[in-house]
């Protein structure tokens, strides 16, 4: 069975995220703060790799049956509050912060092993092959076909390895074009869903009419 475009996709970003991770510049700053308040540098990258474990083990899991939806329809309902003490913020963090407990050398182990196990696995699973999408937040009942789901693995790597660019001096990364191409269209789809067409264009040509900030879906 061929290996579908965005499966190829999500990993090689992902091994380009873990190229980026091994910068020695990561570990002095380690426990130091990242960009994102409340969130240290290990926090942060445990959030980031935590994201690439979650493939391997939700598509381990059961899967409901229930519709499915799309990467944009998995965005357009999430309305982020910026309250550091939200409950959904407070778990993310808490969730990263687990994760990076360990240590920068065990998650670069524990990610590479994982990928290559999904880079063997990857090409024997159908195109109709679902998972559901769980989270932190706890949230269940969202089944995504799996090249649906890696589309938001994408955003968040794209997204979560910027935050880490901007938190280290010095620190670079270098990921595939596609990887934002993709994360943009899946972004501004779901911009469209929960907006509108009228507001996200407005919000591309005439800021000064855009009060509700149409494009900002994150």
């Amino acid at each position: 069975m061929a290996q579908s475009p965005v499966r190829q996709v999500f990993l090689k970003t992902s091994r380009a995220c873990l190229a980026t991770l091994e910068d020695p510049r990561l570990l002095p700053v380690w426990e130091g703060p990242s960009v994102l308040a409340g969130l240290t540098i290990s926090g942060l990258v445990g959030h980031l790799v935590g994201g690439m474990l979650q493939v391997e083990r939700f598509l381990d899991a059961e899967v409901p049956e229930v519709p499915l939806i799309t990467a944009a329809e998995y965005y357009a309902p999430q309305v982020h509050s910026v309250d550091l003490a939200d409950t959904r913020n407070v778990a993310v963090r808490e969730r990263g912060s687990a994760i990076g407990e360990v240590g920068l050398f065990a998650l670069l182990d524990e990610v590479g092993a994982s990928l290559d196990r999904l880079t063997r696995r990857f090409p024997d699973l159908p195109r109709e092959r679902a998972v559901e999408a769980t989270g932190s937040s706890g949230i269940r009942g969202r089944v995504l076909l799996l090249d649906e789901y890696l589309l938001v693995r994408l955003v968040e790597q794209t997204t979560h390895i910027d935050d880490l660019v901007a938190s280290v001096p010095g620190l670079a990364a270098e990921l595939p074009e596609i990887a934002y191409s993709l994360a943009i269209d899946t972004l501004v789809t779901a911009a469209r869903l929960r907006h509108g067409d009228l507001a996200v264009l407005r919000s591309l040509v005439r800021r000064e009419r855009d009060p509700g900030q149409a494009l900002r879906v994150l």
